[in-house]
């Protein structure tokens, strides 16, 4: 789902597995909201442009948590060796640090999903504040994406170099033995 659509015309397929059926529908304005076309179109792109932030706050979060996963797993694979410098043990904390404070600041980025609440709320065009909220909300979330971006192309192969210099891999597991197969 995303943002309320503008009045118009159309198209919505259907698909039920293999059969599908296409359907023209007509969307029209509310005519007790009052607004005009120019307030409608404004307030749809406002939203729409939180909705698209929203998708990369998605993408975001989820990146944060493989980068948390993998941390957390290296955490215990040097936990479990001696062979560990100080500085890898730094850069691992480094890097943890990095990114708890991403994942606080996509946390702080929650408020997007009550600005798009509002704007789709509200019969008028996006006020001041609104349209203030999503520049500083763009802002937030570009500096946030980029520091997991650097953590995902340029800190993790740094530690994960580190390791290899030192030899230290994760363990894959035990091979499956397969049965023979007696004709």
């Amino acid at each position: 789902t995303g943002p309320m659509v503008l009045p118009g015309s159309y198209q919505a397929r259907i698909t039920a597995g293999l059969a599908a059926s296409e359907v023209e529908i007509e969307v029209q304005a509310d005519p007790r909201d009052g607004m005009s076309e120019m307030d409608r179109r404004s307030r749809y792109e406002a939203a729409m442009s939180v909705f698209e932030m929203l998708g990369l706050l998605g993408q975001a979060r989820d990146a944060s948590g493989r980068l948390e996963d993998q941390l957390e797993d290296v955490k215990t694979l040097l936990d479990s060796t001696s062979e560990v410098t100080e500085d890898l043990r730094n850069l691992v904390q480094d890097l943890k640090g990095n990114l708890d404070n991403a994942i606080e600041d996509l946390s702080g980025l929650n408020r997007m999903s009550r600005l798009l609440s509002g704007l789709e709320g509200s019969a008028t065009a996006p006020t001041t504040d609104q349209l203030y909220q999503i520049e500083a909300g763009r802002s937030d979330l570009t500096e946030v994406v980029t520091t997991i971006n650097e953590l995902i192309s340029e800190g993790m192969p740094n530690l994960n170099s580190g390791l290899d210099r030192l030899g230290i891999r994760p363990d894959p597991g035990s091979l499956i033995k397969i049965p023979a197969v007696v004709p």
